[in-house]
């Protein structure tokens, strides 16, 4: 996962370090079968202050054209295509209402 526009690597790291464990980060995703969801609609369970929480998100993500080609504004899209970072970005944002909500913090925040 790699940051974006948006000063929240707080946040970037704190996911990064989840996902250094195998099965962390599919077990966020309701549609866990590491598939496009056909109807571009993901559920990603978090955590809000200890009690578990579901935040249903679309695959709409804010882009910015760089030469011919658009890329992700905040999360970056990994370099094999996988998408899931800016997914959970997008569900944390969800929660705290916008992107700039979540500028600076502390990774064990994130985690």
């Amino acid at each position: 996962m790699t940051q974006g526009f948006i000063g929240n690597c707080w946040f970037v790291s704190g996911v990064a370090a989840l996902a250094e464990y195998p099965g962390r980060i599919e077990k966020l995703f309701l549609n866990n079968k590491n598939e496009l969801s056909r109807t571009g609609i993901y559920g990603i369970n978090i955590y809000t202050l200890g009690f578990p929480q579901t935040i249903i998100i679309d695959d709409y993500m804010p882009l910015v054209k760089r030469g011919n080609k658009y890329d992700t504004l905040y999360a970056e899209v990994s370099e094999d295509a996988a998408l899931w970072g800016p997914m959970i970005e997008k569900a944390f944002t969800k929660r705290f209402g916008n992107y700039e909500h979540i500028i600076s913090g502390l990774p064990s925040e994130a985690v």
